[in-house]
């Protein structure tokens, strides 16, 4: 099975139609925001509430963004899929203004974007 690809005008359109998909939950990244920044982050569903450490999710889709008109207007997108098979978006900046604490995290995150494959639940 070959990878899926989508192209999109702008991230509110990824987004709704990411949504649309079945990336239903919304994602963020805590638990990092400590003043020594030495507290391991997690994967929040704003959804389920569920947390997720790294090594339980994997990146199936990823996008990126430049505002038309205003370069400092960049972000990516992210489709990620957890154990247990919630799947959501995480959004965050990019360029100048991304998060590093972010991409720390998402640095060990495999990204397959065969949808045929899964994260095991066994």
């Amino acid at each position: 099975m070959g990878t899926i690809a989508y192209n999109y005008t702008g991230l509110v359109d990824a987004l709704n139609d990411m949504k649309a998909r079945g990336y239903a939950g919304d994602f963020r990244i805590i638990d990092c925001e400590g003043p020594d920044e030495s507290s391991p982050c997690r994967l929040q569903s704003d959804t389920s509430g569920k947390m997720y450490k790294n090594d339980q999710l994997i990146i199936r889709e990823h996008y990126r963004f430049e505002g038309p008109s205003n370069p400092d207007d960049m972000s990516v997108a992210y489709g990620i899929e957890c154990e247990g098979g919630e799947k959501g978006v995480l959004v965050d900046a990019y360029g100048t203004y991304s998060s590093r604490r972010v991409a720390e995290f998402l640095r060990d995150i495999p990204i397959i974007m065969d949808p045929g494959k899964g994260i095991s639940n066994g």
